[in-house]
């Protein structure tokens, strides 16, 4: 991103850039940049495209001049250019006029496509990713800081437990707490508690939270609250043994392994600090074959719910009950 900032700055653009990865909220952003620097407010030179592109059109739109201006925007929005190797296409990218710029932006690409290629010789390429849980919490503290706020270290990780490493979602949630604490110079943890809503993963932690402490009252009134909220059981029982694999992942890996490694061995694309914290503390309450066992019970119940055997509600709940036995 920061090769892109310096062609903001240069007014030097690339024929091509291509946006991908899993960060939405940092896609967005870096396009809208682009999209300012670019062709401004001028949408006389901008064709935008989302979801679906007809080839034809857009050769035609590409070959057009600019109109009382130098350059002449395209932006590509997950039109899955990747999901095909189209020769048109890669033709037009392999000759751009010298006064057209084209934005890709797309969640994955497939390297080995002709296209890719193309990209990587005439444009640019940055792919990007979450951030870590260290700069999330330098960011979030920039934000707040920006609008006149403090706020401990220690009061992020708390909001990032509620929110997860989304950044659109803690983006929504930083400006709700802006608005509920005007006027006051520090945001504690009682303010995070107060404003800012769980996300149904974080949800989950707080239902197994309760399964291992043994309160099967407050783990099934989680249950029925995310119900209430319109959760799916079958999302709930899905997510719950989703964190059940990554107990038993960290269990096995926790002493022969870092944190760090822990952290990918969890997830394809790692997790939160905080997640393999809580699976450590999580997985001490267990036996590894009581661990194996649970697994292989959620999937009897995720069969018996597809087959009709069992409600999806039902079957929720009883793993959540059977998930306390042999704690």
């Amino acid at each position: 991103m920061k090769n892109i900032a310096s062609d903001i700055k240069n007014k030097s653009f690339k024929p091509i850039y291509l946006l991908y990865g899993d960060e939405q909220y940092l896609k967005t952003a870096c396009l809208r940049q682009l999209r300012q620097a670019i062709v401004g407010e001028d949408a006389m030179n901008l064709s935008e495209y989302t979801d679906k592109v007809d080839v034809k059109e857009l050769i035609s739109v590409a070959g057009t001049l600019p109109f009382f201006a130098d350059r002449r925007l395209i932006v590509l929005n997950r039109v899955s250019l990747f999901k095909n190797n189209n020769d048109e296409i890669n033709e037009l990218m392999d000759n751009i006029p010298s006064y057209l710029t084209v934005v890709i932006v797309e969640d994955n690409v497939d390297k080995r496509k002709t296209l890719y290629k193309i990209i990587n010789k005439k444009g640019y390429i940055c792919e990007i990713s979450r951030l870590s849980d260290g700069d999330l919490t330098k960011w979030a503290v920039k934000k707040l800081s920006d609008t006149g706020f403090k706020i401990r270290g220690s009061t992020v990780s708390h909001l990032l437990s509620r929110t997860g490493n989304d950044m659109n979602n803690i983006d929504n949630e930083l400006e709700k707490i802006i608005s509920y604490c005007e006027g006051r110079e520090e945001i504690t943890t009682d303010d995070i508690d107060d404003i800012v809503i769980f996300q149904p993963q974080e949800r989950v932690f707080e239902m197994i939270e309760a399964i291992c402490a043994g309160r099967k009252e407050k783990a099934l009134k989680l249950y029925y609250d995310s119900i209430a909220l319109k959760e799916a059981p079958l999302k709930i029982l899905t997510l719950l043994e989703r964190n059940y694999i990554g107990i038993l992942q960290t269990k096995s890996g926790n002493g022969k392994l870092p944190d760090s490694e822990l952290a990918k061995l969890i997830g394809s694309k790692g997790v939160m600090r905080f997640v393999v914290e809580k699976y450590k503390r999580f997985a001490s309450m267990y036996s590894t074959e009581r661990l194996k066992q649970l697994i292989r019970e959620f999937a009897l119940i995720e069969g018996d719910i597809k087959t009709g055997k069992i409600s999806d509600r039902n079957g929720t709940e009883l793993m959540i009950i059977s998930a306390m036995k042999g704690i």
